[in-house]
């Protein structure tokens, strides 16, 4: 009779090594809420700065405001789309790359969200039109 050292597991080894899938989606699923939370704040900042013009000794109305960490990265995001463009059209590509980076956590935030809860709102927050009916109507 011989004694092996290594015992057999399944496909995956030992579940109990393994994370929690579920607890690992959940946590993604709060830092996409939670960066949403931060993007939410960020605009009502902007149109106040707006709305107070040359009161608000941010920027005025002819100079858009935006905060120095999301400036940094659309520095940051430009240099890396455009390197040998002129700077305006740096910041312009680089602010629309964050734009579609943000709307991908946002919607794979969603997603991620009715997986977990197959919750009605979240659906439609992810189809945006409402659910079919029996009813027809012109």
């Amino acid at each position: 009779m011989s004694i092996s050292l290594i015992e057999p597991h399944g496909a995956f080894g030992n579940h109990r090594d393994m994370p929690n899938l579920r607890l690992v989606l959940w946590t993604v699923a709060v830092l996409g809420l939670l960066f949403q939370v931060g993007h939410l704040f960020e605009h009502p900042f902007q149109f106040v700065v707006w709305l107070l013009g040359d009161l608000s000794e941010i920027c005025g109305r002819d100079t858009p405001w935006i905060s120095a960490w999301a400036s940094n990265l659309v520095d940051r995001i430009g240099l890396m789309v455009a390197p040998e463009a002129e700077a305006p059209r740096r910041w312009m590509l680089g602010l629309e790359v964050l734009h579609l980076i943000g709307n991908s956590v946002f919607f794979a935030t969603l997603g991620l969200l009715y997986y977990l809860t197959r919750n009605r709102w979240v659906r439609w927050g992810l189809t945006s039109r409402p659910s079919t009916s029996t009813s027809t109507s012109c």
